[in-house]
């Protein structure tokens, strides 16, 4: 239901439940589900320009997805940091996280992750004004297999 409140607009409805799924998640000891949980309270304080929370968010997310060996949500997390450290101008460390996320992907062959990094990566370098290297990055993206779920540019392979 979070999925779907957060989806049609209602934030701090899409909050509340995934809080409530969070609790759930601690509770039974189920750790993916609690970083996955992190991670989606994290795109809607993003989306609500809470980067500096939701940027605790994501690394909460990341730290889990790391311990448990997650390494496909290890990349989204990696990302979503990169997208919003992008969002307060911080430019290096967007794409410091961003290349990490791709490097994730590389590895354990991800191919629609590695898209959308790429893609992420190229946006970085076009508000840079390296036109000549955004569009390297978009053209590898468009050479690569394109089905990718996202949430307002940020990726979530979450819902699985």
């Amino acid at each position: 239901m979070g999925r779907a409140y957060y989806s049609s607009g209602y934030l701090e409805q899409a909050i509340k439940l995934h809080e409530e799924a969070l609790a759930i998640a601690r509770e039974i000891g189920d750790r993916r589900w609690e970083g996955i949980r992190l991670g989606n309270l994290g795109l809607i304080c993003h989306d609500l320009g809470q980067f500096e929370r939701a940027i605790k968010l994501y690394e909460e997310s990341l730290t889990i997805a790391r311990e448990i060996g997650d390494h496909r949500n290890e990349g989204v997390w990696l990302d979503n940091l990169g997208l919003a450290h992008y969002d307060l101008g911080q430019v290096k460390q967007a794409i410091e996280f961003h290349e990490q996320a791709l490097a994730i992907a590389r590895r354990v062959s991800h191919h629609q992750g590695e898209n959308y990094r790429l893609g992420n990566l190229g946006r970085v370098y076009y508000a840079l004004g390296q036109i000549e290297q955004a569009i390297e990055l978009y053209e590898r993206a468009l050479a690569l297999p394109t089905r990718s779920a996202t949430f307002e540019g940020k990726e979530t392979n979450c819902w699985d």
